[in-house]
């Protein structure tokens, strides 16, 4: 359904990531699980500090072709960056964009994904 609403073509990965209960454990390594279920990738990463981060490792590691990320909360940006420096979550789908364009600023590649961010 996913690939019909957006006109994707190829496989599909999900990214599920799980946070440490304690995120000071800068050290941790990520621990990253691949599932793969009927033309579908499900990809389960543990041991996270930040969600945005760890989804664009993953989307780098993996030469992402397109992102579509959920925009889960509507509010002030400035309570969205507190919670993001704070506590690793917030608006996810913002920090992942600028995340990656930071990324595509210092090492330009000639083949970017496209990125959707989807509001609920």
């Amino acid at each position: 359904m996913v690939a019909r609403y957006y006109k994707l073509s190829g496989p599909l990965t999900f990214v599920h990531v799980s946070l440490l209960d304690d995120r000071s454990e800068f050290y941790e390594q990520l621990r990253v699980k691949i599932v793969p279920e009927d033309r579908v990738f499900v990809v389960t990463v543990t041991r996270a500090n930040v969600v945005a981060n760890t989804v664009d490792y993953i989307s780098l590691v993996l030469r992402a072709k397109n992102g579509i990320l959920q925009l889960s909360r509507r509010g002030h940006p400035l309570s969205q960056i507190l919670k993001y420096l704070l506590f690793g979550t917030g608006e996810v789908g913002l920090m992942v964009h600028e995340i990656l364009l930071e990324h595509w600023k210092q090492r330009p590649e000639a083949e970017r994904p496209r990125l959707f961010l989807v509001s609920p």
